[in-house]
């Protein structure tokens, strides 16, 4: 029989926090103000809520020109080019016990119990890269995942979504000094 730590920890498995965290990555070396025109890279391919494409698009070429960023002209160049990627997945969530039963326990013959609340949630992906529009390659990519909330609340929360991913855009200039 395994120990009563080693079921809950079996139980417990991987859980995901419903905290969003923006993860950001770009290549150092490149100099994000020769950027100042954009356009969609040419193998994006949408989301299958057509809608929540449509939604994903807007979103980030408003934060795009927020940044100071002009969507090029049809057929013209771009010096960066925007990819997407977007996923929904089902995932457990721990919760904890309520402030009147603690986690762990004795049942009245003695024995260790332990109260461990699975839940499961869907979660949302968000990822954009930016690339290259000379190079071809990806010079910066931010990433987060976060629970969605309800259907009437998702063009916010995607709008929320693409703000946070484009807070750290542009990086900072790195100190080549050294």
């Amino acid at each position: 029989m395994l120990p009563v730590a080693m079921i809950a920890f079996l139980v417990a498995g991987p859980a995901v926090s419903p905290e969003t965290k923006v993860k950001v990555d770009y290549d150092k070396a490149v100099d994000f103000k020769k950027y100042r025109t954009f356009d969609w890279v040419p193998f994006q391919e949408p989301v299958p809520n057509a809608a929540n494409h449509v939604r994903i698009t807007r979103a980030v070429e408003r934060e795009l020109s927020a940044r100071g960023l002009v969507k090029a002209d049809a057929g013209g160049t771009a010096d960066v080019f925007v990819h997407y990627d977007a996923k929904v997945e089902k995932k457990r969530l721990r919760t904890t016990s309520g402030p009147s039963e603690p986690t762990w326990r004795t049942t009245p013959d003695q024995k260790w119990t332990v109260n461990i609340e699975l839940t499961k949630a869907e979660v949302g992906t968000l990822a954009l890269e930016l690339w290259d529009g000379e190079a071809r390659k990806v010079v910066w990519r931010a990433e987060e995942s976060e629970l969605l909330r309800s259907p009437d609340q998702t063009e916010e929360q995607i709008n929320e979504a693409v703000a946070r991913l484009l807070d750290a855009y542009p990086p900072a200039p790195q100190d080549r000094s050294q």
